[in-house]
């Protein structure tokens, strides 16, 4: 049975942002409609439009609701592998993901026994416990979000381009941990060559960590 899920009504198609964002409700919607969509989500890698929808679409549709996008009159979301997931009437977006190396072994061992540990921990090919110190997860985040960064930058994307990374952190952060990354980013604007703007976003819960601009 194929479990993934369509994605044609939003494919190509140069949608008013309203539009957009109306359909990628209906599109999630459907999915965790589905039986056992969690277990999907996290084997993501084998349903290709799963996985766009959580590290393509969602990660767009929480730039839209949480950034001043009012110049903003159309986007359309290519759907495939190029550079510039969606363009606009003001330029590219391009998607990118920020996670552990290990991240997709915990996906899968949870999915197997129904528990895991922690993706920092890997023995032998399987999750174990492991005691964060103080600030060690919010170091890591930021780490990962600098290294997301100078990845994407490398690669010469025109100075339009808006840089949205989806960041799958390995622990749960409160409001104050999430302000602490924040803070740290707000200033950063070096990183922004050759970006117009950079957006970060916990995909835990699609909460905005950071905006660079």
């Amino acid at each position: 049975m194929n479990s993934d899920i369509d994605l044609n009504k939003i494919a190509g198609v140069k949608l008013s942002p309203d539009k957009f964002l109306k359909i990628v409700d209906q599109v999630y919607n459907n999915l965790i409609n589905i039986r056992d969509y969690g277990k999907l989500t996290r084997e993501r890698a084998n349903y290709p439009n799963i996985k766009k929808l959580i590290e393509e679409l969602l990660p767009i549709k929480s730039y839209l609701i949480n950034t001043n996008c009012s110049e903003l009159s159309w986007i359309c979301w290519e759907g495939k592998d190029q550079k510039g997931d969606a363009n606009t009437n003001t330029g590219i977006i391009e998607v990118t993901t920020a996670q552990l190396q290990n991240d997709y072994k915990k996906r899968q061992e949870l999915n197997k026994n129904g528990v895991c540990f922690s993706a920092k921990k890997i023995v032998d090919g399987k999750t174990q416990p492991y005691a964060y110190s103080s600030d060690e997860h919010i170091k890591d985040a930021i780490n990962l979000i600098d290294e997301a960064i100078k990845k994407k930058a490398s690669k010469n994307y025109p100075k339009q381009t808006i840089l949205v990374i989806a960041i799958f952190l390995d622990t749960l952060i409160d409001d104050d941990e999430a302000e602490l990354i924040t803070k740290f980013f707000h200033d950063e604007k070096h990183l922004l060559d050759p970006f117009k703007e950079i957006f970060v976003v916990n995909a835990f819960k699609w909460q905005p960590l950071a905006s660079i601009q």
